[in-house]
């Protein structure tokens, strides 16, 4: 599928074929929707992974092309090609190392060996931060219309703001406006929290961080107690099993 709509064949050694041309729009999207956000993560920039990897993929081609072509096009190509391994050479490293650094803080590895030895291969592990059911290498909680909940700031924001139900330029407008309501009290409206519920009921282990606490309304905890069975309480964090 990337072949057909992405790469040149050699079929077509002059001509580029035209699904090139869905990279670039991407990228730029992805670029305008980076910079508009009203709230940024460097985790974001992973959405920029895939288009420039795809892009990237074309430099042999433009500098093949480039040295076919006249003495314009091929100081164009080279120029471009140049412009983006000095930007690769200045920034890896700097990526590089900013990668490696050690996290002390082992929160994530220790709730997920837990999760993993609690939970079978073919379980599922509910928790707000996707990070959890990751590092347990089990399966993340679904909510409704069997969809993954891997960003639940963003599930919880979508269901209490119920865009799914808003017009096209409804949405649209909504990018324009203010900031409005405290997203925390959108989070608490009734909608998201019978959202959190339903996910809850149907995964073997409900995993509560710290920061996810403060997302729950105190009728969401009562039905958890009473629902699910204690197995782990600590400082920044409590583990339910719910029986079956």
């Amino acid at each position: 599928r990337l072949t057909a709509i992405g790469a040149t064949s050699r079929a077509e050694p002059v001509t580029p074929t035209a699904g090139w041309t869905i990279l670039l729009p991407w990228l730029a999207l992805t670029v305008l929707m980076l910079a508009t956000t009203r709230s940024y993560y460097a985790h974001y920039s992973v959405e920029l992974s895939l288009p420039l990897a795809l892009l990237a993929g074309a430099i042999p081609l433009a500098i093949g092309r480039s040295l076919l072509a006249g003495w314009g096009t091929r100081v164009y190509g080279f120029a471009l090609a140049g412009t983006l391994v000095a930007f690769c050479a200045f920034f890896g490293p700097i990526a590089w190392r900013s990668n490696l650094v050690h996290q002390p803080d082992r929160l994530y590895t220790i709730v997920g060996r837990y999760a993993s030895d609690a939970v079978g291969p073919t379980g599922s592990v509910f928790a707000l931060d996707a990070q959890f059911p990751f590092r347990a290498a089990r399966r993340p909680a679904r909510e409704e219309n069997n969809r993954f909940i891997v960003d639940g700031y963003g599930m919880l924001l979508y269901h209490g703001l119920r865009i799914e139900t808003m017009p096209l330029g409804e949405r649209f407008g909504k990018l324009r406006a203010s900031r409005g309501d405290d997203p925390y009290a959108i989070m608490w409206r009734p909608a998201p929290q019978e959202q959190l519920r339903a996910a809850m009921s149907r995964s073997d282990l409900v995993v509560i961080d710290q920061k996810s606490d403060g997302r729950l309304t105190d009728e969401t905890r009562r039905w958890l107690a009473a629902r699910g069975v204690l197995v782990e309480r600590q400082e920044r964090y409590v583990i339910y099993r719910i029986p079956r």
